[in-house]
């Protein structure tokens, strides 16, 4: 069976034509589909079986997986794109080398411990330890803390036990988020340049051969069991590169990253975890 996509037309993404084309381009179907009928589709349950691509928002693809559990190409396993789960694959690859992971409420409890012995300067990183965005990951300073507490906690998925990653700040250079297709980068892009947002295509990277083998060695360095398709950012920090984050790639910015080699990539991916499920 053919992949079909549905992309989500949620207005954020400039680049859904050149998705929606990109799908057609290789040979599978594409409908690009308002939130509102979105949600009408999969309003009712349904077991059907079915080759469906989804491209769209965390909420949307997490709508997905409980209302169509049996389609094939989403891959918006939440469980599976923890830092939890991830760090203790990886951990010599990740960028927060010194950290701590302990509940939201425990965080301002433990506060001068953690800018004492954890942070640096009087700033420490924190992110939730899930990747459904609870709060924004960032470095806070202790002067911005309480600001920063009741922001976090005004998130729609907030609670006081959300698991949450605090570590020492780390001076980043450039980011990078790879599209990975079986332990192999299928296209990319840079998405910040220290910390102001700056998106080049990889074909514009001098060094992109560097990133990309750093990438693909530790794709194939005790990996995590992971989707077939799914995101991995990487931070470049005065030319040492790390592990940032992984992530779904149905729901993630995909920046200046080649949108006709991701459609041909993932329809593939789909499309082979369909036949063998309906082979087997």
């Amino acid at each position: 069976m053919k992949a079909k996509w549905l992309i989500l037309n949620i207005g954020k993404d400039n680049h859904i034509n050149e998705l929606f084309y990109g799908v057609q381009e290789c040979g599978r179907t594409a409908e690009v589909i308002p939130l509102k009928d979105f949600y009408e589709m999969l309003e009712t349950p349904s077991p059907e079986s079915a080759c469906i691509v989804t491209s769209g928002s965390i909420w949307a693809n997490s709508y997905v997986r409980k209302q169509r559990p049996n389609w094939v190409g989403n891959w918006h396993d939440e469980s599976l794109f923890t830092c939890s789960r991830y760090y203790s694959y990886w951990g010599k690859y990740i960028t927060q080398q010194n950290y701590v992971m302990l509940p939201f409420s425990e965080i301002r409890r433990r506060m001068d411990w953690l800018y004492s012995d954890i942070g640096f300067e009087d700033e420490i990183f924190i992110r939730p330890d899930s990747g459904a965005k609870e709060f924004v990951g960032e470095v806070v300073s202790r002067g911005r803390f309480n600001a920063w507490e009741t922001e976090a906690k005004n998130g729609e998925n907030w609670k006081s036990d959300l698991l949450c990653v605090v570590a020492k700040p780390q001076n980043i250079d450039r980011e990078f988020r790879f599209v990975i297709k079986n332990g192999k980068v299928v296209t990319g892009s840079t998405y910040r340049l220290a910390k102001h947002i700056s998106m080049e295509r990889m074909a514009d990277i001098d060094d992109i051969s560097a990133v990309i083998a750093f990438a693909e060695q530790a794709l194939a360095d005790n990996p995590p069991p992971l989707p077939p398709v799914h995101v991995l950012d990487i931070a470049d920090c005065g030319g040492k590169f790390s592990i940032l984050e992984v992530g779904c790639y149905c729901c993630a910015g995909l920046y200046e990253s080649d949108r006709r080699k991701i459609a041909l990539a993932v329809s593939e991916a789909a499309e082979e975890e369909f036949a063998s499920k309906n082979n087997s």
